[in-house]
């Protein structure tokens, strides 16, 4: 067996985090197991804005080394069992098992605050929390839109906010 391709399908280089294509096949069985017995666990979808200016201004070294401190940060507030990954374009994620969205939501706020204190002018954090089981929760796909749907209402209220995005009434 080539381990370094095992490794290379593990963990993404930027960030030191799972790859997306290790987070798009763990995810369904996270969310069926989190269903049939019952768990509850919160998915974060974190977004980081400002990439390409910040290449352009200060070029790819920059961005590589804000990619690894922000890894570093979620790898550091992780647990075992949780599943920190980056997921396409600009966007991180964190499967945090067995975690009410409130245990998440200081997670989220521990890493925000250690990360954004050393974010570059002109960028910043936007982050959505989605928690399951839940009536209203058909799907992982919809376990995931509702915490990227967390990031766009976070985006729109400005820099370095989350969003627990809920199904509105």
């Amino acid at each position: 067996m080539d381990t370094s391709r095992l490794v290379g399908f593990l963990s993404d280089p930027d960030t030191g985090l799972y790859t997306p294509e290790y987070f798009e096949l763990r995810l369904p069985e996270e969310f069926e197991k989190a269903r049939r017995y019952g768990w509850i666990s919160s998915l974060l979808v974190l977004d980081v804005h400002g990439l390409d200016a910040l290449r352009e201004r200060r070029g790819n070294a920059a961005v590589a080394s804000l990619w690894l401190d922000i890894g570093s940060s979620i790898l550091t507030n992780s647990r075992v069992g949780d599943l920190p990954a980056r997921l396409a374009g600009d966007r991180l994620a964190v499967l945090l098992a067995g975690t009410e969205v409130e245990g998440a939501r200081a997670m989220v706020q521990r890493v925000m605050s250690e990360v954004v204190e050393r974010l570059p002018a002109g960028v910043s954090l936007g982050a959505g929390l989605s928690e399951m089981p839940r009536a209203d929760l058909d799907s992982f796909e919809d376990l995931l839109a509702r915490a990227c749907r967390g990031v766009e209402v976070a985006a729109s209220q400005g820099d370095n906010q989350l969003v627990t995005w809920t199904v509105p009434a």
